[in-house]
């Protein structure tokens, strides 16, 4: 398509020594000719865009190093932003981002290194996370950040930090009767009791998230908390329900 920008808009502005940055919205139509209207014509589609432009200068010239939306840019900057008073100044300066789209912007940074197995830089930026999702209305953000910082302290075997989290979230998924997020709080706390060898707790608790997630027919859910069942009546030695525990988690990892 052609596109045609008008419009333009710079909403700031900040330069300090050799950097800049600078954010802005513009208004796109394009011109598709792919589709029709009822004349023949092209359909042109009209939106506007965010954008932020990060700049350095080099050779005596301003040259473009960073673009990108402003929750992104935002996100970055926090993430860089080692001290806490310099990150609530960039939260301050761009309140219409301070939002669940800023939460996943700064989580998915975190996500890249757990998959990676980097769990103490994940743990480091999930923080940064929870600290934006707490100043926020909407407690879903915030449970989701709990959660994922607990996930990281516990794959550094960091059960003490992990459980006082799982337990956070567990309260925070009740107060706003989040099923799904209780269920998945429980299943933290329970496989925080099954790696501190308290296995009556965790089998109690592995229940009680296998109950709401039937009653959500979260069948993926279902099959891994079935494993974590019939791990722990292995290790109590009742082996014919561990076995039918290993067997419905099979047959539901299959579909």
């Amino acid at each position: 398509g052609q596109d045609a920008f008008s419009d333009l808009q710079f909403t700031h502005v900040w330069s300090e020594g050799e950097r800049a940055r600078v954010r802005g919205r513009v208004t796109r139509a394009r011109t598709d000719a792919r589709v029709k209207r009822s004349d023949g014509s092209p359909r042109v589609f009209t939106s506007s865009l965010a954008f932020a432009i990060g700049f350095a200068r080099e050779d005596g010239e301003w040259k473009i190093v960073r673009e990108g939306t402003p929750v992104d840019e935002l996100a970055g900057a926090l993430i860089d932003e080692a001290d806490a008073e310099g990150r609530a100044a960039l939260l301050a300066a761009g309140p219409g981002l301070v939002n669940a789209r800023l939460v996943d912007a700064i989580s998915r940074r975190a996500d890249a290194l757990a998959q990676q197995q980097l769990y103490e830089r994940a743990q480091q930026i999930y923080e940064r996370s929870v600290e934006v999702a707490r100043r926020l209305t909407d407690r879903k953000p915030l449970g989701q950040g709990v959660q994922n910082l607990a996930n990281s302290f516990y794959f550094q075997r960091k059960f003490h930090q992990a459980l006082p989290l799982y337990e956070g979230r567990h309260a925070i998924a009740r107060e706003a009767m989040n099923d799904e997020g209780i269920a998945t709080a429980l299943t933290g706390i329970a496989t925080i009791r099954y790696s501190t060898y308290e296995y009556n707790a965790a089998l109690q608790m592995y229940r009680e998230a296998l109950a709401i997630q039937e009653k959500l027919d979260d069948q993926a859910g279902v099959a891994t908390t079935l494993i974590s069942v019939g791990n722990v009546l292995y290790l109590h030695g009742i082996h014919d329900e561990a076995i039918a525990a290993y067997r419905r988690a099979e047959e539901l990892k299959r579909k």
